[in-house]
């Protein structure tokens, strides 16, 4: 399966965004609000890229079970506050976040995939 990704430029920045954010927020308690700019700006850099419109975007101190992040068929994004990861470990957390921002990739605008999918595969034939 191809796969398109961001030139590595493009994730350095977008990395750099996420940590500028992560290390303002994982010592408060509330919500991580510090820096949010720079959390906006790495995902709209990520939105951009894949052509989608910017998730909603929900944290929590804790979620069910032992997930970490999670995302919802509707295209939300649930993640952890930084403060309540474990270990506050940056390296983790921004795993988590790509890892929840590929479903979101793949699930967003199911129906205008489905319908590129079914054109491309008619102009084929």
């Amino acid at each position: 399966m191809k796969m398109a990704l961001p030139s590595k430029k493009d994730v350095q920045y977008v990395r750099r965004k996420l940590r500028i954010w992560h290390e303002a927020n994982k010592g408060h308690n509330s919500y991580p609000d510090n820096d949010f700019k720079e959390f906006q700006r790495a995902v709209r850099r990520l939105c951009d890229f894949f052509n989608v419109k910017f998730p909603e975007i929900k944290f929590y101190d804790n979620l069910m079970g032992n997930t970490m992040g999670e995302c919802t068929q509707d295209g939300e994004l649930h993640l952890l506050t930084p403060n309540k990861y474990h270990s506050k470990d940056y390296k983790r957390w921004t795993k988590t976040f790509f890892h929840e921002f590929g479903h979101y990739i793949y699930y967003a605008n199911w129906e205008k995939k489905a319908e590129e999918f079914a054109k491309r595969m008619m102009d084929r034939w």
